[in-house]
């Protein structure tokens, strides 16, 4: 959840324009809750007809994708009580009511006060506690008794105090929801209990700080501990004095053309930015920001130089060998090297530490390793059993910047998380000076998901990669942007071939050679659906053999959840879950948005099965007991095969 800034002109009005923009940014980003007018979006300093339009546009733009709670809070009750009424009105899903600042009220005139804002109107409220900027403090026993009136359903503590904030988790009633509103200590008070966080920091970094939320809630220590450190330099600099962290962000929010994230060094002059005052404090701030990330190079592939350079947009942990497989030989021969993995490298770093062992710890021969092409599909064929190449890989896309997703031994497959290009990004002089900066607020619009299935034949292995390719488009109005999937490159999967034969033992040129010059078939698969209404049904005027390997394909490149396969049976086992069947999911009240987990399906189970036909191949769906399907859904996977099947060059 962001404490949401409000975008201001020059002459200290207004910047819808920005504000619509920011909002729609917040989403794009992950942003689940949008806080607006609170303390951090100028409610002490914006008129009280000006405070009512920012929660109108809020709402109004918003348009429910997703909650809006509302800045409703000030010194006087009268004035709270109108603005909480007007939220109301205008669809807001809650109020955020901070205590009276200045006037020093006693605990009892803020139960007072509060009481008759949550009896005035039906919106519910959240109460805001910051003591540290309104002098005033709200004791927990105050709060509790306030936890008691119906219309009161949460706090934003912002005291910092754990111990204190322990207390109050303990003693408040269980549908009490407490939420951190304090960035520093935001992911230990989660840990003890907190339902979540209004954040400052989340301005600036809204997917991290969405990340370090999550983990807290999942009770990931780990992952906690990891993000929490790229973080603290930013939560230091924005949750001291209001001035140059978010002072930046409203300026680059103003001068954006397209994107908000890819605005913020692009698309705003330089020289007028460093004509500004704030500049000095930015400066001390884009040095905390260091800590947040570094980038990584790789060696140039398929004469593509730095095309490919990702970086996973989920936050893992260190990869395991999952323990139904035979462990590889773990001495040094056998790990991934750190930095480049081109061969040269990769020997002298082996010589380095004098490590002996056997010949065939890597796969150093040339001829050990080879690619095939099946019009522009290519695979490698590794004089290696699927043991010890499985592990192997986990590490190579460990390596290139990849969280796996999933790994199946048993299917032979892994998938990775969706990781985006960095390389993608345009060179500039800024990114140059502030690389890692750029690394959380610069977004190409673009990710990828690599898929790798493993094949067994005989003593040696076949391994295919797929992927598929996401890219952020705007909608048809233009008021915000939403992921679509797009075209598959499958030059891309060649340089990730190249790369992983690199990893394996190739040296580079061979490499590239291979990748480029694989022979292929000439003949093209040609796809024929079923000319009959009732059917759901493939034919393939290709080899039992070749369609199953592109089936396979296939299936990788749309991202089925694959389960099994049989190909003495001709059968892959997926889940498919069916996104056209028209359910809606159930609406739910403001504490189910705000922090319930969303409603999903659960994909059905089916089996997509070949069978040879002449001299060409035949491609049904069947359910789980082996019954040939025609139903709507089958035909869609029927479409969405033919869709994926490579046409042979």
């Amino acid at each position: 959840m962001v404490a949401l800034v409000t975008p201001m002109d020059p002459n200290g009005g207004l910047d819808f324009a920005a504000y619509r923009k920011l909002i729609d940014w917040h989403i794009q980003e992950g942003t689940r809750v949008l806080v607006v007018v609170g303390t951090s979006g100028e409610s002490p300093t914006v008129s009280v007809d000006e405070h009512a339009e920012l929660i109108k546009v809020a709402v109004e733009h918003a348009a429910g994708r997703v909650p809006v709670i509302a800045g409703v809070g000030g010194n006087s009750t009268r004035e709270a009580i109108e603005l909480s009424r007007h939220a109301q009105e205008v669809g807001a899903d809650a109020g955020l009511s901070v205590v009276p600042y200045y006037n020093r009220p006693t605990q009892e005139g803020m139960y007072q006060h509060f009481r008759a804002i949550a009896e005035a109107v039906d919106l519910p409220q959240f109460l805001y506690n910051v003591p540290g900027r309104t002098v005033a403090d709200l004791q927990n026993d105050t709060v509790l008794r306030l936890a008691q009136i119906p219309n009161i359903i949460g706090i934003k503590d912002a005291t910092g105090d754990l111990a204190r904030g322990g207390l109050l988790l303990r003693d408040a009633p269980e549908d009490f929801i407490v939420v951190s509103g304090d960035d520093p200590t935001a992911a230990s008070y989660i840990l003890l209990g907190a339902k979540g966080n209004i954040s400052v920091t989340a301005n600036v970094a809204p997917r991290l700080m969405g990340q370090l939320c999550q983990a807290a809630l999942d009770m990931d220590v780990p992952t906690v501990r990891r993000l929490n450190a790229y973080l603290a330099g930013l939560n230091k600099n924005l949750n001291g004095p209001y001035s140059a962290g978010i002072s930046f962000t409203i300026d680059a929010v103003k001068c954006t053309a397209s994107r908000v994230a890819a605005s913020i060094f692009e698309t705003c002059g330089s020289s007028s930015m460093i004509a500004k005052p704030v500049n000095k404090s930015l400066i001390g701030l884009s040095l905390s920001l260091l800590v947040l990330s570094g980038c990584s190079t790789m060696d140039q592939i398929m004469g593509q130089g730095e095309s490919v350079n990702y970086k996973s947009t989920v936050a893992g942990d260190p990869l395991s060998i999952p323990p139904d497989l035979t462990q590889a030989n773990r001495d040094a021969h056998y790990r991934a090297p750190e930095g480049a993995t081109s061969y040269s490298v990769y020997s002298q770093g082996q010589n380095a530490q004098q490590v002996k062992g056997g010949a065939d710890d890597i796969l150093p021969q040339s001829d050990a390793i080879k690619v095939m092409r099946d019009g522009d599909l290519r695979w490698l064929v590794v004089d290696r059993p699927v043991e010890d190449l499985f592990p192997r890989i986990i590490e190579f896309w460990g390596d290139h910047g990849f969280t796996i997703q999933s790994q199946d031994p048993r299917a032979g497959l892994i998938q990775t998380d969706w990781a985006e290009n960095r390389a993608k990004i345009p060179e500039s002089w800024i990114r140059s000076a502030l690389g890692s900066i750029i690394d959380q607020v610069f977004d190409s619009g673009e990710r990828d998901r690599f898929r790798t299935r493993f094949e067994r034949v005989g003593n040696k292995t076949e391994i295919y990669v797929s992927h598929q390719h996401m890219e952020e488009t705007p909608t048809a109005d233009g008021a915000a942007f939403k992921w679509v999937f797009a075209k598959e490159d499958p030059g891309l999967n060649a340089a990730m071939l190249a790369r992983m034969m690199v990893f394996l033992g190739s040296d580079i040129e061979t490499a590239r050679e291979q990748v480029a010059n694989a022979t292929k078939d000439p003949a093209g698969v040609q796809v024929q659906a079923s000319d009959k209404g009732d059917q759901a049904e493939l034919m393939l005027n290709e080899s039992f053999d070749r369609a199953w390997r592109r089936v396979g394909v296939a299936i990788d490149s749309a991202g089925f959840s694959v389960e099994d396969r049989d190909r003495s049976a001709g059968e892959f086992f997926i889940r498919y879950l069916d996104s056209d069947t028209g359910e809606k999911i159930e609406q739910q009240n403001i504490i189910g948005r705000i922090f319930g987990s969303r409603n999903t399906a659960e994909a059905t189970p089916f089996r997509i099965k070949l069978s040879a036909q002449g001299a060409g191949t035949r491609v049904t769906v069947l359910d789980q007991q082996g019954q040939e399907q025609t139903t709507a859904t089958a035909k869609r996977i029927i479409n969405v095969l033919s869709t994926n099947l490579r046409p042979g060059n």
